[in-house]
Parts: structure tokens; sequence; C-alpha cells
């Protein structure tokens, strides 16, 4: 089943959503501002972004790796064997900058 967009942005009452909207554009720029004063917090939440790419990156491609699995090799601290498709994602997200 796909959606039909046009028909959808139809339906939307816009000042319902911009309401909605608004407070979470501000509260994700003071994240953005709490991050920036704290700079081990930011590396971290940088990685952490990295991974969810490389994540849905592979999935594109029609392969699952697990967030936790890739996390844990990333740390070293692998708890199941290493699939192919860990392998590459672990690969991957050492190459994102």
């Amino acid at each position: 089943m796909g959606y039909v967009l046009r028909k959808s942005l139809k339906s939307l009452d816009w000042f319902d959503l911009a309401e909605t909207l608004d407070p979470a554009s501000r509260a994700l720029t003071r994240s953005d501002e709490r991050l920036r004063r704290t700079p081990n917090l930011e590396d971290a939440v940088r990685r952490r972004s990295h991974l969810f790419d490389t994540c849905a990156s592979i999935a594109l491609n029609g392969d699952l790796v697990h967030l936790e699995d890739l996390v844990l090799h990333d740390a070293g601290t692998d708890r199941r064997a290493h699939t192919h498709e860990l392998t590459r994602a672990a690969r991957r997200s050492c190459h994102v900058v």
C-alpha cells in the first residue's frame, strides 16, 4: 500500500501542525546549545548519530544490523559472534566523518 502525498498534504491543518512544531523546534535548539557547552557529550551524540545512519543505510540495502550490536562492537565488548552485516556496518561507521 502506498501513500498519496498530495491527498495527505491537503488534509493537514497547518495551524495545528505549526503549534506542535514550534515548541519542538525550540526544544531542539536548546538541546543543540547544551550539547555545544559539553564537548564530551556532543562527541558521544555525534558518534551515536553516525551509528544510527549506518544502521539505516545497511537496512536500505536489505540487511539488518541491531544498533545495540553495533554499539557493543564499537566499544569492543561484543556479546555475539560477528556477522557479515555487522562487520560491514562497523567498517562503514568508522569512515563516517
